[in-house]
């Protein structure tokens, strides 16, 4: 990391730390939380807390809700239907939300420029590596017997068995979360492919690249398939998108296929999965049109301040209709359902802003900047996210919350002017 003048010995220090912390996170999520808790801590300690322009309001305003609601929902006011659920269970929720307040502002400092943002990006990829590994170690190998762990569950990969769920998941716990790992790194690869000067390295970029794409398609993921195709389309255009995803998945797809003759194993081709998967009609929304009306019946039932974090899968009838449901499925109405509407409709001012903000300035304004097809593919990987969250939840994974935070922290560096620091 080279140091600018403004920025001081600490956040250097700071930065370093972060971008190990980024490189842990997919494969070693408890030890990178350390440190990108001590990258945070460095970072909020050398902002100037008292400058007017240091203090957003919306974070406070969010932070203070979220805590009226917690303390409504269990102390003053708990709903009926929640007498005998635990409350510990509704206060430990709130550290799956207000992380995403408090990183968006404190990572600011290790995103101020688009050679801070490179950066993340190479080691986010750099981190991907070991992902990609656990799942040709479960697809090829017979890596698929877990969850495998060390240090007493310090560090834990999944891999669990591809028979049994029917799709690839590595090292996550769930497909929909592998998938939408993937589509993030595949936004920022395509970004760094077009940055890349060095031959050897933009074939290092297309060999992963080329594996993400395919795997993307072995998770069987609706969400992850549409990340997909968002992704390609925005990012190379309509024809070479075509191009891209038939040359990648034919030639993994006859290796796949040599590799189980050769086994002697049955051929079941996992992409037919997910083909059926992809077939529009009733049953394809169905799921999730249930969970969301019952979610919308409980939201205007208590619109103020919601029924609180992780209590949406005890209340859901799932005797009467058939199946559970463990959230609502959409970012906007988990919110509005846990912390009220007032929140959720904050929440949906600032994205629509930040999202309005950063496409003027990076389609517009910045143009004809060196960098700006990298800070296109950021955008694009945030609009990704965005999207993909209106039908899954797979936030609730703390790897995908904090890129989610810190791609939304980047976006605001580039529509705003950067934080005061202390020296």
């Amino acid at each position: 990391m080279i140091a600018k003048p403004n920025q001081n010995q600490y956040l250097v220090v700071g930065n370093n730390i972060f971008l190990i912390g980024i490189l842990l996170l997919p494969s070693a999520f408890a030890l990178s939380v350390i440190f990108l808790f001590i990258s945070l801590v460095i970072s909020i300690s050398q902002i100037e807390i008292k400058k007017k322009e240091n203090f957003s309001i919306l974070i406070f305003i969010c932070i203070i809700l979220i805590f009226l609601s917690t303390v409504n929902n269990t102390i003053i006011n708990k709903p009926l239907g929640l007498i005998s659920y635990n409350n510990s269970s509704i206060w430990l929720n709130l550290f799956n939300w207000l992380p995403l307040f408090i990183c968006t502002w404190g990572f600011r400092n290790y995103l101020l420029d688009i050679n801070q943002r490179l950066l993340f990006a190479k080691y986010l990829l750099a981190g991907t590596i070991p992902v990609l590994m656990s799942c040709i170690l479960q697809l090829w190998f017979g890596f698929d017997n877990g969850p495998y762990n060390i240090l007493n569950g310090f560090i834990v990969w999944f891999q669990y068995p591809t028979e049994k769920i029917g799709a690839l998941t590595g090292l996550f716990s769930n497909q929909n979360i592998t998938g939408m790992w993937f589509c993030i790194t595949l936004a920022l690869a395509l970004g760094l492919i077009k940055e890349e000067k060095n031959k050897t390295g933009k074939f290092f970029l297309i060999g992963i690249i080329s594996l993400i794409i395919y795997f993307i398609f072995l998770t069987n993921s609706r969400n992850a398939f549409l990340g997909l195709l968002i992704t390609i389309f925005l990012s190379t255009g309509i024809k070479k998108s075509f191009l891209i995803l038939f040359s990648t998945f034919s030639g993994f797809y006859l290796t796949n296929i040599l590799y189980l003759l050769l086994n002697k194993n049955n051929l079941i081709l996992f992409p037919n999965l997910l083909l059926k998967k992809l077939t529009f009609n009733y049953s394809f929304f169905e799921d999730r049109v249930i969970i969301w009306q019952e979610a919308l019946g409980f939201i205007f039932k208590r619109p103020l301040s919601g029924w609180g974090g992780s209590t949406f899968s005890y209340l859901f009838p799932k005797n009467e209709i058939g199946f559970p449901a463990y959230h609502t499925h959409n970012i906007l109405i988990e919110i509005a359902y846990s912390f009220g509407i007032p929140i959720a409709i904050l929440l949906t001012i600032f994205l629509y802003n930040l999202t309005k903000k950063s496409f003027k300035k990076i389609i517009f304004e910045n143009k004809n900047e060196i960098h700006n097809i990298f800070n296109q593919s950021w955008f694009i990987c945030f609009v990704i996210m965005v999207i993909c969250h209106t039908t899954d939840m797979t936030f609730f994974d703390g790897r995908i919350s904090i890129v989610f935070s810190i791609l939304i922290s980047g976006l605001v560096n580039l529509v705003n002017k950067p934080l005061k620091l202390k020296s």
